[in-house]
C-alpha cells in the first residue's frame, strides 16, 4: 500500500449494503397497529373486488392491494384463515406469499401480527420473509419484534439469522438502538452483535461506541469487530482511528486493521500511509500494516492510463523503500503475482535493488518458484541476481544429491557456475 505513487488515487470506505433477507432488532414496545396508511378512510379508497383465496397467487399485486386496503383487520384475518384452509400446492404457497407481501405494504404491523395465526416452519417462513421483503426500512424494529415473536414452530437457525440481519439492517439506520437490543438479548441470540453495529456506531457516535469496546472486552478480541470499529471511527475521524491502531497495536486482534487501515489511508494518500506505517512501535507491527499494501488487487485499479505492469512496479517501489525485516508476510506471494503478470520487466527491476534489499528479493521469490520458473528467471535475469536467485533457491530446498543435479543440469549454466551451486551449502 506504500508507495509515493500517484497510480492508485481514489477508492471509498465500504459501506455496507445489508439485504432486506437478513434481519433486524426490535423495539421492546411496538408501535400501534394503526399507521397513517390504515388509518386512511375506507371510503376514500375505491372499492375492489377481492380475488378468491385459491386465486389470490395468480392476481395482480394491485388487484389484492386495493383490496386488502378496505378491509378491516377482521376482515383481513378471515381471508387469511380461508387461504390456509386450502390444500397443500402451489396456489395455497403463492396465495399466503402474495397476500403478506400486500398486507405488508399496507400495514407492516397488522402483517406481523397475523402471521402469529400461521402454523408450520415452512408457511412461518414463507410469510415472514414476504413480509421482510415488502416492510419499508424505517420499519425494520417491527420486523424485529416479529422475528422474536414467531411461533415454536420455527427453525431457531432460521430464525437466529434473520435477527442477526435484521440487527445489521437497523444498525445503518439506528445504530444506538441496534446496539442496545444486540445487548439486551446477547443472552439467547449472541450471534446478534456484530461488527457492523460497532461500525455504525463509531461512525455515527466514537464515545458511545468507545464505552461499548469497554463493556466487551470478549468481542474486542475478534479481529473482524476491531477492523469494523477502526471503520467507523475512521469515517469520523481518521485521526482518531489512528490514534486508537497506535494504542492497541501490540493486541492480536488489531494486527489485520493496521492493514485495513493502512490500505485505507493509502488510497487516499500513500505518503500519509507511509507516515502511519513508520510511526508503528514494532517492526511486526509494520509488517502486518505493510501486509495491507500488498494484497491490493492491482486489477481493481487498472485503466486506460496506468496498466496492471505499472501498478505491481509502483507497489513494489514503495513497499522496498521500507527495509527488508518489516517486509510482509505475504510478501513472496505478491512478487510472484507480479513476476507472472510481467516476468522480464518484475525481474529487471527487482535485479536493480541496492543490497541488502536485492537480496531479500531473491529470497522472497525463491519461496514460490519451481525448478521450471528458476530456468525461466536466468534466461533474462542480469548476472548478481541470476547468482543469488539460483544459490537461495537451491539452497533453501532440502535436495538429495542425485534431484540437485539434476535440477542443475537443466538450468543450461555454464561449467563454472553449475560446479558452484553443486557444492551444497554448509
Amino acid at each position: 500500500m506504500f508507495r509515493r505513487l500517484t497510480i492508485i488515487s481514489c477508492c471509498a470506505l465500504a459501506g455496507y449494503a445489508l439485504g432486506r433477507w437478513l434481519s433486524a432488532p426490535a423495539v421492546s414496545h411496538p408501535p400501534p397497529l394503526v399507521t397513517e396508511q390504515s388509518a386512511a378512510s375506507p371510503s376514500s379508497v375505491p372499492p375492489a373486488k377481492i380475488p378468491p383465496p385459491a386465486r389470490a397467487g395468480r392476481a395482480t399485486f394491485a388487484e389484492l392491494y386495493l383490496s386488502l386496503r378496505t378491509y378491516s383487520p377482521e376482515e383481513q384475518a378471515s381471508y387469511l384463515h380461508s387461504i390456509l384452509a386450502l390444500p397443500a400446492g402451489p396456489d395455497r404457497r403463492a396465495a399466503l406469499t402474495a397476500f403478506f407481501q400486500c398486507l405488508a405494504s399496507i400495514n407492516s404491523h397488522a402483517a406481523a401480527a397475523l402471521i402469529s395465526q400461521v402454523t408450520g416452519n415452512d408457511d412461518i417462513q414463507r410469510s415472514a420473509l414476504a413480509i421482510l421483503a415488502a416492510t419499508p426500512a424505517p420499519e425494520t424494529p417491527v420486523l424485529v419484534d416479529m422475528l422474536l415473536g414467531l411461533s415454536a414452530d420455527i427453525d431457531p437457525k432460521w430464525r437466529a439469522q434473520k435477527l442477526r440481519g435484521q440487527v445489521s439492517f437497523w444498525a445503518a439506520m439506528d445504530p444506538s438502538a441496534a446496539a442496545q437490543f444486540a445487548d439486551q438479548h446477547r443472552s439467547d441470540y449472541p450471534e446478534l452483535v456484530t461488527s457492523e453495529i460497532i461500525e455504525y456506531l463509531a461512525a455515527a457516535d466514537p464515545a458511545a461506541a468507545a464505552r461499548w469496546m469497554a463493556e466487551h472486552p470478549d468481542v474486542t478480541q475478534d479481529s473482524d469487530v476491531v477492523i469494523n470499529y477502526i471503520h467507523g471511527l475512521y469515517q469520523h475521524d481518521p485521526a482518531e482511528a489512528r490514534r486508537y491502531l497506535l494504542d492497541h497495536s501490540g493486541e492480536k486482534a488489531t494486527q489485520e486493521a493496521l492493514g485495513s487501515f493502512a490500505r485505507v489511508t493509502f488510497f487516499h494518500s500513500a505518503e500519509d500511509s507511509a507516515e502511519f506505517v513508520k510511526s508503528l512501535p514494532t517492526k511486526e507491527a509494520r509488517a502486518a500494516a505493510l501486509a495491507g499494501i500488498s494484497d491490493i488487487n492491482a486489477d481493481l485499479f487498472a485503466n486506460k492510463e496506468t496498466d496492471r505492469t505499472n501498478l505491481y512496479a509502483g507497489l513494489a517501489e514503495w513497499i522496498t523503500k521500507f527495509p527488508p525485516g518489516e517486509w510482509p508476510n505475504n510478501m513472496s506471494s505478491f512478487l510472484d503475482r507480479w513476476r507472472r503478470l510481467d516476468p522480464e520487466g518484475s525481474i529487471a527491476w527487482m535485479a536493480q535493488l541496492p543490497s541488502p534489499a536485492r537480496g531479500a528479493a531473491a529470497v522472497e521469490l525463491s519461496r514460490t518458484i519451481s525448478p521450471g520458473d528458476l530456468k525461466q528467471i536466468l534466461a533474462t535475469a542480469p548476472g548478481e541476481f541470476s547468482r543469488e536467485i539460483a544459490t537461495t533457491f537451491l539452497g533453501s530446498l532440502q535436495f538429495d544429491p542425485a534431484e540437485r543435479k539434476a535440477i542443475i543440469e537443466s538450468l543450461g549454466l555454464s561449467p563454472e557456475e553449475a560446479a558452484r551451486l553443486s557444492i551444497p551449502p554448509q
